[in-house]
């Protein structure tokens, strides 16, 4: 398969391709929300930190505020849309 990783999928989409490189023929990153610089150093932050940076992304409120700045010309519906599927993978475990 092509697999794609949007956003904070690319990091999900990296996963995948590493634990089954056999069925990941290309890899495709879109704005890329990931960073690694040689050292692991979410593990060593406060796991307090991840979850405080989970509940900010998940913020309906923000996630729509940000959907009208970049949508601005688009329906309201689609603006509503864009903030739902924004936050699907903070709503996830």
């Amino acid at each position: 398969m092509i697999l794609v990783g949007p956003s904070l999928g690319a990091a999900v989409a990296i996963d995948f391709a590493t634990n089954h490189p056999d069925a990941v023929e290309k890899l495709v990153l879109i704005d890329a929300s990931i960073f690694q610089d040689g050292t692991d150093n979410m593990a060593r932050s406060p796991r307090i930190l991840a979850y405080i940076g989970v509940f900010i992304l998940k913020s309906f409120p923000l996630r729509l505020y940000v959907n009208i700045l970049a949508l601005k010309r688009n329906s309201l519906s689609s603006i509503f849309d864009g903030a739902r599927i924004g936050r699907l993978h903070c709503m996830l475990p």
